[in-house]
């Protein structure tokens, strides 16, 4: 909208509303408006301010009766008198200040002007700068070049720095009549109309335009003299006392300011404004925005420019508490290249930021959407409290009452409902409206033209008026019962129910239409609460596209509206679904996969960004066309990111979205409004805490002026507008203001700021690198990068809290420091400031040092090379009689231990032979296979010794149809354990073979008392502790039945699938505390196909395997139960072969003994030879 600025001014306030006629009321604008005290770094004023001005790097210079000051927006540096500060002056009253095109300040001093040049005092221009001036002398330089100096005792100096030459124009009063008009442009061109010089500035053209107490002049090049634009006439009695500020507009209108009136000339018409309660016009200001700002004693004055009635847009403010304006005394206006505003009183500075937001409270309290709309000129049209119809412009608020008829009376409350359905706006003057089940017409000013009611047809209800659609034939109005086409004259042209009508309550019916929108010339979209469906304009034909599910009418989760894409493609949410219906019909139904609810979902599209909004968040789908080219059946969180009050939502309950630029989008929600950049996904709130805490219930406007920026906002108490796009557009100079060596301030030969190449020693390696943006609107949201290549090629990002770079003990290099900065929106200077920074090396590590180092080197090494062959020849000889001595001696005793290698050799082939010896006794005290065959035809023995002889052993014997078959681990391995094996074999033998002792529980308690007996074992801690860990298990094949009894060592029988388990006693056979337990049995009726499994543990403590870990009984019985299938041979090599696997390139840690048996029902009556046994039960004894 334009002149936004204005326009905030005058609607910042709260406007309390108050009538009770119907005529056309105006209500006054009561102005709210607040600047910012600058302060300096203790929370002080900077005292009088006598001028303002901002350089090109972009610093603000102010000019005080205290000295100079420069600012970055953070920090101050002081320009003041004293003999020990670099940044001193000869003085510290300066009156005035002004900044060239040449980059110099030109400073005023009571009578004496001041060139001031790379932050010091310059004697350049000394040609006229040794002249003494008036108190009110200024500077200004015009398109040329030349500087115009004045008034100084009724002269103006034009100074041209080239050739330093100095024209002079005189007062004069005698060479022109006053009467007569046609001679004021005959002025001499050495000459100016006036005997007093007020001001002087520079009009559009880029000359001097002069104020003097006589008329308005400007310089004409072409004559080189002034000529007149406005005659004026100052009374004697008040000519030395007043101040005629002026200045030219961009749009060529002159400004001039007498006493308490102020004058704007343009080509045609000169146009008078009286300032109340002003003595004296200090200074005028032009804003962009073509707002002139007027200082002066009594206040601060702000005229719009653009309004037709100019008297009527002046805003007056005077210093109060509130507004924090330090004073009514304002003796400069400046605005920054931001456009900010800095006002320089007697007692301070203050800043002015246009704020974003225009707040109107029209105390219309409501938290329901109601309906908006616009006319071609920006004004706002709405029903507010009591049924006031409100126009809300730029400068008024206005209210008159509609009829009260025209609303629905609820008798239950004995009020009237004051709530419009919709309302919309055509030809810029006419309104439609849509009340309860009435539409009406009227004027927007409030009267009342027609007004009709609408009932069904079939019940005789009230048949409520929902949405009010405009077309070039007339109106289309959506209803509970069905859609009607009406004239301008609300004459009913054609109408068609909805597919499906639903009979229901009064606040059910009027929420039965959710949304209307075109898609397509003469195609409407409805949206029901059952049903989507297209209506053709032209032969009024309908066509159902969705139904809405049955489970989901009349919940929150149908809620929601219809989108339309660039691609044609209509979108819209039925929770969880995500549904689209393309160009061509197709339909495609997705679900979101979410942890909340998205209830009352609508959907809005920027660019290629589809957001979904509800009252559970906001839903960001990036990429939506993903979806359509893909087609998933899902939309997991890869696809959406989810904003609620976690990510820093203002609130969950979300009720519209307004797009900007650059990505950016406004969220309004009940409890505040938030801006999100979609790219970065930050979040800035307003109006969420605190006083200035506002609710947006949702938006419902209806736009003529389409082509407006301006974005209008319902509040809980009002209405609120601002411009989306309102982001700070000016990118900030960022500047290197600051450079210290270990904490103390490096001074250069230039400004910092321009300095492109610093060289510094090896010991001036610690740096601290100080930047600022040059952006003062909020100069704390400034945000800050920097990178320092050749050290570190990534960027570091900061805040303006940390505006320094900090490198400590950098190494003698060439580096590139870049530091980047950003207004308060995120706009980044991506230029920024680059400087080459030189850290040469120590004298010890230059080129010349190190050359010198490579010659001492070489001779060094030369000599040394000599030296060593003198002493290695000498050397040689010595050691050669030496190798001669060592050679025989090792020649003697490479004998002696050849001698003791080779009895070695013999004693290893002899122990070798004894173990292979002893294993062949060993073996044949075990079961041959042919015997094992004969009793048990299907079985296997994986019978693997560590160390050619084991601790490990098998046995069987059968006595008729009984045979006992035993698996048994001896403790230790190797000769040990053969040793202890053979004598639990001899022991077994004379058991059961001789005593015929059958019962497996009695054969392992005899067995424990024969070893403990043979091996002398008392329990004490110096006697032996060696015994056996054994399964055995005696197999009736007749009855197929078996009895089992096991130290330690289970019994696994596979069965059908099955696995069995048995468990055995917690007591080895041999000395244990439990020595004098008994072994227990288990009986086990056995069946055909059964595959019984005894094994030591060697098996699974074998180590292997990708994590070095034990093989484990459960992987052996679940091997087991895996290869039941395979044949006991076929059995015994996949146990080999995975055993070979699992160990790898690992040693084999224990004996390893598997027994497998399978029950086939055949078997034969043998009994072994037990000559040699008997032999080892004999010694034994």
């Amino acid at each position: 909208m334009r002149n936004t600025l204005i326009k905030f001014l005058l609607t910042t306030a709260l406007l309390n509303i108050s009538f009770t006629t119907n005529n056309l009321h105006a209500q006054g604008i009561i102005e709210n408006i607040k600047f910012d005290q600058i302060t300096n770094e203790n929370g002080r004023s900077l005292g009088f301010i006598t001028g303002i001005e901002q350089d090109s790097t972009g610093f603000l210079w102010f000019a005080t009766r205290n000295g100079l000051i420069r600012y970055d927006g953070y920090s101050y540096t002081y320009f003041k008198q004293g003999k020990h500060s670099k940044h001193s002056l000869p003085f510290n009253n300066v009156t005035s200040i002004y900044y060239d095109r040449n980059k110099m300040l030109w400073l005023k001093h009571v009578d004496e002007l001041y060139l001031f040049e790379n932050q010091k005092i310059s004697n350049r221009l000394d040609t006229i700068l040794q002249n003494r001036f008036r108190h009110n002398t200024q500077v200004v330089q015009d398109i040329e070049n030349n500087y115009w100096i004045g008034p100084h005792e009724q002269l103006l100096y034009k100074f041209n720095p080239i050739n330093m030459e100095v024209d002079t124009f005189m007062c004069q009063t005698n060479q022109i009549k006053p009467n007569t008009s046609a001679q004021l442009k005959q002025n001499s061109k050495k000459e100016i109309y006036g005997t007093i010089i007020y001001q002087i500035s520079i009009s559009q053209s880029g000359f001097p335009l002069i104020s003097t107490n006589k008329a308005i002049q400007e310089y004409n090049p072409k004559t080189k003299g002034f000529q007149i634009i406005e005659k004026i006439e100052v009374p004697d009695s008040m000519r030395n006392y007043i101040i005629i500020p002026v200045l030219e507009t961009p749009d060529n209108t002159y400004v001039y300011a007498i006493q308490d009136k102020l004058f704007l000339k343009n080509s045609k018409n000169t146009y008078q404004i009286n300032l109340q309660s002003v003595d004296k016009v200090m200074c005028v200001m032009s804003d962009y925005e073509k707002n002139l700002w007027i200082g002066t004693t009594n206040g601060l004055f702000i005229i719009d420019l653009s309004n037709s009635n100019i008297q009527q847009g002046v805003i007056h403010i005077n210093s109060t508490p509130e507004n924090q304006l330090y004073s009514d005394k304002i003796w400069n206006i400046f605005e920054d290249h931001s456009h900010n505003i800095w006002i320089g009183t007697d007692k301070g500075l203050n800043r002015y930021r246009k704020s974003k937001f225009n707040i109107i409270n029209i105390d219309n309290e409501r938290f329901t959407t109601q309906p908006m709309a616009t006319d071609n000129h920006g004004n706002i049209f709405l029903l507010t409290h009591q049924g006031k119809w409100t126009v809300v412009n730029k400068y008024k608020v206005e209210h008159s009452e509609l009829p009260k008829s025209i609303f629905k009376y609820e008798q239950q409350t004995d009020k009237y409902s004051y709530d419009f359905n919709d309302l919309i706006m055509l030809d810029n003057q006419i309104c439609y409206f849509a009340v309860d089940n009435k539409i009406g017409k009227m004027d927007k000013s409030g009267n009342l033209f027609r007004i009709r009611e609408l009932y069904c047809a079939k019940t005789g209800d009230e048949n409520i008026v929902i949405r009010i659609i405009p077309t070039n034939k007339g109106i289309w109005a959506a209803t509970t019962e069905k859609m009607i086409l009406f004239d301008h004259n609300l004459n009913i042209i054609n109408q068609v129910n909805h597919p499906e009508t639903r009979d229901d309550s009064y606040e059910m019916a009027k929420d039965f239409v959710k949304d209307v929108i075109w898609t397509g010339n003469t195609t409407l979209t409805i949206r029901t609460a059952t049903e989507i469906y297209s209506l053709s304009t032209n032969d009024l034909k309908t066509n159902i596209l969705y139904e809405i599910p049955q489970f989901s009418r009349g919940s929150t989760l149908s809620e929601g509206n219809l989108a339309l894409d660039t691609n044609g493609c209509l979108w819209f949410v039925v929770f969880p679904q995500l549904i689209c219906i393309t160009k061509k019909g197709e339909l495609l139904e997705t679900t979101i996969e979410i942890p909340e609810d998205i209830v009352n979902a609508k959907i809005i599209f920027v660019d290629s960004t589809m957001l979904i909004y509800s009252n559970n968040g906001l839903l960001k789908i990036s990429d939506y066309c993903k979806i359509l080219n893909s087609k998933p059946e899902i939309i997991t969180s890869e696809y959406y990111d989810f904003y609620t009050i976690q990510e820093g939502l203002a609130d969950n309950l979300v009720t519209g979205i307004i797009a900007g630029k650059q990505n950016r989008i406004w969220v309004t929600t009940f409890k505040g409004l938030s801006h999100i950049d979609l790219s970065t996904g930050e979040i800035q709130n307003y109006f969420r805490d605190g006083d200035q805490s506002l609710g947006f219930p949702g938006n419902k406007v209806t736009r003529s002026d389409r082509h407006s920026k301006t974005a209008i906002l319902q509040t809980t108490n009002g209405i609120m507008t601002f411009i989306p796009d309102s982001i700070n557009p000016f990118t900030p100079n960022v500047v290197i203001n600051e450079l210290l060596l270990f904490g103390k301030e490096f001074e250069t030969d230039s400004m910092l700021w321009n300095k492109k190449y610093i060289k510094l020693k090896y010991n001036q390696n610690s740096l601290t690198i100080g930047f600022s943006a040059l952006d003062y609107t909020q100069p704390v949201r400034n945000k800050y990068r920097y990178r320092m290549e050749n050290l570190n090629d990534e960027w570091i990002y900061t805040d303006a809290n940390n505006r320094k770079a900090i490198f400590v003990g950098l190494p003698s290099g060439v580096y590139r420091f870049t530091v980047q900065g950003s207004n308060n929106d995120g706009l980044w200077n991506t230029k920024g400031q680059t400087i080459i920074i030189q850290i040469t090396p120590p004298w010890w590590r230059t080129t010349v040092a190190y050359i010198s180092y490579i010659v001492i080197a070489i001779v060094g090494v030369f000599a040394f090379m000599k030296i060593r062959e003198q002493k290695f020849i000498a050397e040689k000889r010595i050691l050669e009689e030496k190798v001669n001595e060592r050679t025989y001696e090792i020649m003697m005793q490479n004998e002696k231990i050849q001698k003791q290698s080779d009895r070695i050799a013999k004693q290893h082939k002899r122990i070798t032979d004894s173990i292979h010896y002893a294993r062949r006794i060993q073996t044949a005290l075990l079961p041959s296979e042919e015997h094992i065959q004969d009793v048990f035809p299907s079985h296997f023995v994986l019978w693997l010794p560590r160390d050619i002889v084991s601790g490990d052993f098998f046995w069987i014997t059968n006595e008729n149809n009984l045979t006992i078959a035993v698996a048994a681990d001896c403790t230790g391995h190797g000769v040990p354990g053969a040793f202890m094996s053979m004598l639990g074999i001899a022991f077994l033998n004379e058991l059961i073979n001789k005593e015929g002792l059958f019962e497996t529980d009695e054969i392992l308690n005899r067995l424990r008392t024969n070893i403990i007996r043979s091996l002398k074992q008392t329990g004490e801690d110096y006697g032996t502790k060696d015994g056996m860990n054994i399964s055995i298990c005696a197999i009736n094949h007749t009855t197929l039945t078996a009895h089992y009894s096991g130290a330690y060592q289970p019994l696994i029988i596979i069965r059908d699938g099955e696995i069995l388990e048995y468990k055995a006693d917690s007591m080895p056979i041999g000395y244990h505390i439990r020595k004098n337990e008994t072994f227990t049995y288990q009986e086990i009726q056995l069946k055909l196909g059964d595959r019984l499994y005894m094994y030591s543990d060697g098996y699974i403590d074998q180590f292997g395997g990708k994590n070095d870990r034990r093989f484990t009984s459960r992987r052996l019985k679940d091997m087991l139960s895996e290869i039941q299938n395979l044949t006991m041979l076929e059995q015994k090599k996949h146990l080999t072969k995975t055993l070979k696997t699992w160990m790898g390139s690992r040693e084999q840690v224990d004996d390893i003994l598997v027994f497998g048996i399978e029950i086939t029902g055949k078997f034969a009556s043998e009994k072994i030879d037990n000559s040699i046994l008997n032999e080892v039960i004999e010694h034994c004894n």
